[in-house]
């Protein structure tokens, strides 16, 4: 298999496993233990599942378009707001 074709695999199996892993995490603490579901403890939880979610979307971007430097540099902000967004969403957007 190529080694691009892996790297980029792999990616997307961590931030589904990452996603999995924050909704069961989210729900279980819902359900056991409401007291610690604060607004700052999810606030916090929010914007580090946002901010993994930036980073793993710069990486797809990266290895999945075969443009030039500049124009990837143009794409990252776009994906990475739009992963940002649809984070936010799932987590806990109103």
């Amino acid at each position: 298999m190529n080694d691009k074709l892996k790297r980029i695999l792999v990616t997307l199996c961590l931030f589904i496993a990452l996603l999995v892993v924050m909704y069961l995490t989210s729900y279980w603490l819902s359900n056991h233990h409401a007291a610690y579901m604060t607004f700052q403890y999810e606030h916090n939880v929010l914007w580090i599942a946002a901010l993994v979610s930036l980073l793993l979307s710069f990486q797809l971007i990266i290895l999945l378009f075969p443009f030039h430097w500049m124009i990837k540099l143009l794409l990252a902000p776009i994906v990475g707001f739009i992963s940002i967004v649809a984070t936010y969403i799932l987590f806990g957007g109103n």
